[in-house]
């Protein structure tokens, strides 16, 4: 179901309602993942809880830093 490497958004029921953040798949050992991301310490999720609701496969690296200039239009003028 999960590939190493590729990244992930994943959506889990939290303490503080529904959230949604990107990460990258560094091992899967089913039911759990091992995931890394560019700001946070690796974590582990463990796909059979109720609070995993979905994953849906991402087009870029969780774990490189972002180029904001693709989402903000810069006036250089």
């Amino acid at each position: 179901m999960f590939e190493v490497g590729k990244s992930y958004s994943f959506t889990v029921d939290g303490v503080d309602g529904l959230g949604t953040s990107s990460y990258q798949v560094v091992a899967w050992e089913a039911p759990l993942l091992t995931l890394a991301s560019l700001h946070e310490p690796d974590l582990i999720l463990n796909t059979a809880s109720a609070r995993f609701l979905s994953a849906k496969p991402v087009d870029f690296d969780a774990t490189a830093p972002m180029d904001i200039s693709a989402f903000i239009k810069i006036d250089r003028s």
